[in-house]
């Protein structure tokens, strides 16, 4: 596995102020900075819950049952900085455990001793705060195992220059980087991409736009010299014609009702000016799609103006969701016209559908499953446990909805992959589960790519280690990933069912007959991931391996009282017997 190599200084430096609410449970909390730091190196779920009570604590307590030992060493000595450290509930006088990370100790100076990290700590609950913290009732440190020593980069501020323009990213992949030229990466730009700045910086052997966010510098390399009008990396263009980003709208009609507060309107682009904030609960129509700028938005038009709503705090569908999107309801006349005639049928599409369901995960809370006609329910990723797949399989045992489940692979090599179809099976051991159990095969977030595991033989081989286990206990298995990964990647041939995903233009429709290429077709992922199946239920139908039970030991049967009696009688008479003959022979 390649580590994500991490200053701690600089990690530090760029933390300082901007702690928040990453994983949306109560509040802002101590475990937020950890689970921000978590995301910075490319742990997999990272806002997933801690176990146990939930306390900071069981970070500690659990450490090895969370998958920290390939990214941490486990400390109890000398801290260093950037040690992510856990105390005891108690401690501190804080009754539900913390942590913090450690920054430095200088017993010289009392202003500097035992200095941390931490979010809600001390007086201010709301940011990243330095403050000095007793190390009594510390359980130990995590200190991450890809942390570098490379120098803190330079203060450039007092270099920049004051320049208002906007960039438009001509190369893929350029990163941004946090207060200097060789910060952490914060983000990614692409080709294409409009980025407004406010000054410019030559340096590091690049030329750099720099632009505020919050207390930081946002610095991104626009060419890779620093002579100008050499390597360029992007094109200025007129501030006003940043509006070009409208050409990239995608044309969709749709309601979206908020699920958290302070959601902001901007006029004329993703940066544009905000002209009005949107609370839980509020809704508003909308006529376009946008994807792009960290986010995906929603797009109403307004006489000659574009108005952004992002919905989401990701670019990756149904991540970090902030509001909930569908359809309009339509609104039907109280006295409908007479329908005209209709015209000849073309050729249809779904001739072959012999149902229409959905796939949901937790990421897609209060999702009402009646009226589907089936639905796919991911109850694990990883060796994870998915926070709502009891509650999703509840709601489809009482809506009478056929189900079945999938678990998003996480495996990195063969063992794993084993792991994660033993983890499903026992997730599901006392759920009857009408629909077969599904291996999701895909890479969305890049976890198997960034730690070297995307290969052919790898994707092909997982699929088989984990179909292969669970239908040999029994159940329906077969595949999900998309067309070209079937293609590419999971070369399994016809050896297991196919649930293939392949969504066309994804504009909420069924574009394409799937019919005897697979089970399931995915066809959209708008509002949700639609589904249609090809084949009758009884098809994928599972029939467990009961495990042989273990004959029970047998159990000395004692006779009864009665019988007890008559036995010691018996021994009585027996030796009283042999004590008259010896007496009568040698008396």
């Amino acid at each position: 596995m390649s580590l994500v190599k991490i200053n701690p200084t600089n990690w530090i430096n760029s933390h300082i102020g901007t702690i928040y609410d990453i994983d949306g449970v109560a509040g802002i909390q101590c475990v937020d900075l950890y689970k921000i730091f978590l995301k910075d190196i490319g742990y997999p779920n990272p806002t997933r819950p801690i176990g146990g009570d939930g306390y900071a604590d069981q970070i500690w307590y659990r450490r090895d049952a969370l998958g920290l030992a390939p990214y941490f060493d486990y400390i109890t000595g000398t801290l260093k900085e950037g040690d992510i450290v856990l105390w005891a509930k108690g401690a501190m006088e804080c009754p539900s455990s913390h942590v913090a990370m450690f920054v430095k100790d200088d017993p010289s100076d009392p202003a500097n001793r035992g200095i941390f990290l931490g979010s809600n700590q001390g007086t201010a609950h709301s940011t990243g705060v330095l403050t000095s913290i007793s190390c009594s009732g510390a359980l130990g440190a995590l200190r991450y195992k890809g942390f570098t020593t490379n120098p803190t980069p330079v203060d450039t501020n007092g270099k920049l220059i004051e320049e208002n323009g906007a960039m438009k990213i001509t190369v893929d992949e350029i990163n941004a980087r946090a207060n200097g030229p060789t910060g952490n990466i914060v983000r990614q730009y692409k080709m294409g991409d409009i980025v407004k700045y406010q000054y410019k910086y030559v340096g590091n052997g690049h030329r750099y736009i720099v632009w505020n966010e919050g207390p930081n510098k946002i610095y991104l390399a626009i060419s890779g010299a620093e002579t100008y009008g050499v390597e360029k990396w992007a094109e200025p263009v007129d501030i006003d014609e940043s509006k070009d980003i409208i050409k990239d709208l995608i044309q969709e009609d749709g309601k979206a009702t908020f699920t958290v507060d302070d959601v902001r309107e901007r006029k004329g682009g993703p940066k544009g000016e905000v002209v009005r904030t949107f609370k839980t609960g509020d809704s508003v129509i909308y006529q376009y799609k946008y994807i792009g700028n960290g986010h995906r938005y929603v797009v109403r038009k307004q006489g000659n103006d574009y108005f952004f709503i992002a919905v989401s705090g990701s670019e990756e569908y149904g991540k970090d969701k902030w509001a909930d999107c569908g359809p309009v309801e339509e609104v039907k006349p109280s006295n409908p016209e007479k329908p005209a005639d209709p015209k000849p049928e073309e050729p249809k599409l779904d001739k072959n559908v012999k149902a229409w369901g959905c796939d949901i995960s937790e990421h897609n809370p209060n999702f009402d499953v009646k009226g589907q006609g089936f639905v796919i329910i991911r109850a694990t990723f990883g060796t994870n446990m998915d926070k709502l797949f009891a509650e999703n399989v509840k709601k489809c045992q009482e809506a009478g909805v056929p189900f079945g489940v999938y678990c998003y692979s996480y495996a990195l090599d063969n063992e794993q992959a084993l792991e994660e179809a033993q983890y499903i099976l026992e997730a599901i051991k006392d759920i009857d589960v009408p629909l077969g159990v599904w291996y999701d095969m895909e890479d969305a977030d890049k976890y198997k790519e960034n730690r070297g595991a995307l290969t052919k033989e790898n994707c092909t081989k997982f699929c088989e280690i984990f179909c292969d286990y669970v239908k040999s206990k029994g159940y329906y298995t077969g595949i999900y990933s998309s067309t070209w990964w079937f293609a590419n990647l999971v070369l399994c041939g016809d050896k297991y069912p196919k649930w293939n995903a392949d969504w066309g233009s994804n504009d909420g429709t069924l574009q394409k007959d799937f019919s005897g290429k697979c089970v399931l077709y995915q066809y959209t992922a708008i509002p949700y991931d639609k589904n249609v199946c090809y084949v009758d239920f009884s098809e994928m139908a599972s029939h467990p391996v009961k495990e042989p039970e273990q004959p029970k030991p047998e159990i000395p049967q004692f006779p009864n009282q009665e019988t007890v009696d008559k036995l010691i009688d018996e021994q009585t008479k027996f030796y009283k017997n042999w004590n008259q003959l010896f007496d009568k022979m040698f008396g």
